[in-house]
């Protein structure tokens, strides 16, 4: 059964003696130990995402989408407030036409669009434009392109901070990292770290990891 959020906060502060087995959390807040709460699940979010990048495992559903829909004039569209990278390319499954990744980036397409009002009709590549943090197309689109819309898929920026978010790999490498997370909790809590015991576990950690979940990266 894959653990929850919940339970590797009421682990790890069991672990350290904030709660013991007749006073474990049922939920994510609770006035006197709410300091503690938060810090556990900072660590666990930070050693999740170190070990999840180290192994190449996923996050669940770490891949969203949304819709750009091109509107007469418009070079600039919103992109989902946490989108962490654009999966390449865009496609219009109605037309069957593509948007990708502009060669150079940003910076070449400012460099190739001297006139950038002169650039108009249907866009074939966009990028992000780093100071509004919007996509741009390569051209303004015009009437006959008004209402496409092509599909977006992106990875997220995720965060546990829900108390039944489960952890994204088995439970057997979840009992590995409480003594990586409660090492980590340790040093920020009561300034207490040991290397070796951090080192020893993480790996242990990263072993059942790459045996049960390892894949390669996109």
């Amino acid at each position: 059964m894959s653990k929850t959020l919940l339970n590797g906060v009421n682990d790890m502060l069991t672990r350290v003696g904030i709660v013991d087995a007749n006073g474990t959390l049922s939920s994510l807040t609770n006035a006197g130990k709410q300091l503690f709460i938060d810090l556990s699940v900072q660590v666990w979010n930070e050693t999740v995402d170190e070990v999840c990048n180290m192994m190449g495992i996923p996050h669940i559903a770490e891949t969203g989408s949304s819709t750009i829909t091109l509107v007469t004039s418009t070079r600039e569209y919103a992109l989902p407030s946490n989108l962490v990278q654009i999966r390449w390319p865009l496609i219009d499954q109605t037309n069957g036409r593509y948007i990708d990744e502009y060669p150079g980036g940003y910076q070449q397409m400012r460099v190739d669009q001297q006139i950038p009002a002169d650039w108009t009709g249907m866009p074939y590549y966009a990028v992000i434009n780093p100071t509004t943090g919007y996509l741009r197309m390569e051209t303004a689109p015009e009437s006959t392109e008004n209402g496409n819309a092509y599909d977006l898929f992106y990875d997220k920026d995720l965060v546990m901070d829900t108390y039944d978010d489960t952890f994204p790999f088995s439970d057997a490498t979840y009992r590995a990292l409480l003594p990586v997370v409660t090492e980590g909790w340790e040093r920020r809590k009561r300034n207490d770290f040991d290397i070796e015991e951090y080192r020893k576990h993480l790996s242990r950690a990263l072993a059942f990891a790459n045996k049960v979940n390892r894949r390669s990266h996109w």
